[in-house]
């Protein structure tokens, strides 16, 4: 009886010993998804330009270990995989919104830019030496909007600033 009690007990012991570490994995697991989740927000929202490519692989990476940690939880470890990829997925939309309205706002300002060119050109054509100086400003505030912006902006809209920029010092000229 003595050696049947010692045995149940040793094998109780264990299986709890064992459902604790898995416990502390699907914990640590979870913890791991967290803190990527949270450095994701915080990099979403202080930066443009993202390397969706190996956000989304680590992403994955680690929702699949978290996922796999606590398949057998049913409780808060399941429910915070479920809110932290919540979480995540809101970033990136948000985060996708941000970057559309940034790239509508530069193409904007490109075309103002671009369009006081066009207007200067056909003023001058016409003889008139004044284009405004409401134009004028408005050329200037997409200019410094732009160059505020450079390093956020696509390769091609530099490109297209640039070439704005080089119009702008040789009419100045």
């Amino acid at each position: 009886m003595k050696i049947t009690t010692a045995i149940i007990f040793i094998s109780a012991t264990l299986f709890w010993a064992c459902d604790n570490q898995n416990s502390n994995d699907g914990q640590q697991a979870v913890d791991r998804l967290e803190s990527y989740v949270d450095s994701v927000e915080t990099e979403l929202s202080t930066d443009a330009k993202h390397d969706w490519a190996s956000i989304e692989a680590e992403y994955k990476k680690l929702k699949v270990d978290a996922e796999n940690a606590v398949e057998e939880a049913v409780g808060e470890e399941q429910t915070a995989v479920d809110k932290l990829g919540d979480r995540y997925e809101k970033a990136k939309a948000e985060a996708e919104m941000r970057a559309e309205q940034f790239n509508a706002q530069t193409e904007k300002h490109l075309d103002r830019a671009d369009n006081w060119f066009e207007r200067a050109a056909d003023n001058m054509k016409s003889g008139a030496e004044n284009i405004g100086e409401e134009t004028e400003e408005g050329f200037q505030e997409s200019m410094n909007w732009l160059e505020k912006n450079y390093e956020k902006l696509e390769d091609s809209a530099k490109q297209e600033y640039d070439k704005l920029k080089a119009k702008s010092e040789n009419n100045k000229s």
